[in-house]
């Protein structure tokens, strides 16, 4: 009897403590780590956000481009065509 009371009060007592402890410790790991995959979800969420805008301004730039490259190029063909066409002209006029 007399042991078991040394043991309770010298070995079980401590013994349960450092499990407790434990249990503890494994409660706040498990919910760092569930924090830690919450804010994970929501900066892949953002990364997302902002390659999908990134996209959408890359396309933008890309559509401004062909449009300014397609009024470039029907400008540059008007002024040759007028330009040909004053060369004709005064070559006939010139015969």
């Amino acid at each position: 009897m007399i042991l078991l009371l040394l043991l309770k009060k010298f070995a079980w007592t401590p013994i349960l403590g450092a499990v407790k402890a434990r249990e503890i410790s494994i409660i706040d790991a498990l919910a760092s780590a569930e924090n830690a995959r919450a804010e994970m979800a929501s900066l892949q969420a953002d990364n997302e956000l902002i390659l999908k805008k990134a996209r959408a301004e890359r396309d933008d730039l890309l559509k401004e481009a062909r449009d300014m490259k397609s009024n470039i190029l029907s400008e540059a063909k008007n002024v040759a065509k007028a330009e040909a066409d004053a060369i004709i002209s005064a070559a006939k006029k010139a015969y």
